[in-house]
């Protein structure tokens, strides 16, 4: 894992695993997110399972982003666009955001996959919170990757 890197690099030796895990996390997302409301009447249970959902949710999206940030085949990048933008979409602060959109520039520079369209529409999201600033098509160092 490079030094500045906030994800982990997870490396798979096949690139059909590396899409399937992605897709598993990302549909424990769009499940968690969801789920139906269990209203309860005490406002510190419901405070609590809000936080639990918010814990899950966040490390489905870093598991997302540590498979494509350990670049795996272009066969599985191609898989990672929508599990990415979908993490994109969950992750707060620019300190994460910001790789999310490298993430996606990087799919789009090393496979020719369009990606750029998913790109605009998280800095238009991302527009009214923190200002993120990333220049376009920068590439970071690409990681081992095995087949």
């Amino acid at each position: 894992m490079a030094p500045d890197s906030v994800f982990p690099e997870l490396i798979f030796s096949r690139p059909d695993h590396a899409a399937m895990m992605a897709h598993y996390h990302f549909a424990n997302v769009l499940i968690l997110l969801n789920r139906p409301n269990r209203p309860h009447g005490n406002p510190i249970i419901q405070l609590r399972e809000y936080r639990d959902l918010m814990k899950n949710v966040e490390a489905d999206c870093r598991e997302i982003c540590g498979i494509a940030n350990g670049r795996p085949h272009a066969a599985a990048r191609i898989n990672l666009i929508q599990p990415l933008y979908l993490a994109g979409q969950c992750l707060e602060g620019g300190q994460e955001r910001k790789p999310v959109i490298q993430l996606l520039r990087d799919i789009q520079l090393d496979t020719g996959w369009s990606t750029e369209y998913r790109v605009k529409e998280l800095l238009n999201e991302y527009h009214g919170s923190d200002q993120i600033q990333v220049p376009p098509h920068t590439i970071l160092p690409t990681a081992l990757c095995t087949l």
